[in-house]
């Protein structure tokens, strides 16, 4: 059994640490404490894409599997 990932989820995975480093971690600590809701940042993940990738392609999603969104999910909670 082989549990690499494939070459299109490394991309997305370096991708969004990328995008998480430089949009989402400067401000975290300070959204964090005054409990607030980046609308920019959420707007800024959803034109990266990454808001559809749990979705079917036929409603406008991207169509991955589950692995590729946790990976997602996982780069962006690490900021």
């Amino acid at each position: 059994m082989d549990f690499k990932l494939t070459a299109e989820q490394e991309m997305l995975r370096k991708t969004v640490q990328e995008f998480a480093a430089k949009e989402v971690a400067p401000t975290a600590a300070q959204r964090d404490e005054d409990e607030q809701f980046s609308r920019d940042i959420y707007n800024k993940v959803g034109a990266l894409g990454l808001t559809g990738i749990p979705f079917p392609e036929e409603y406008g999603g991207a169509g991955w599997d589950n692995l590729t969104y946790i990976i997602a999910v996982e780069e962006l909670s690490r900021a």
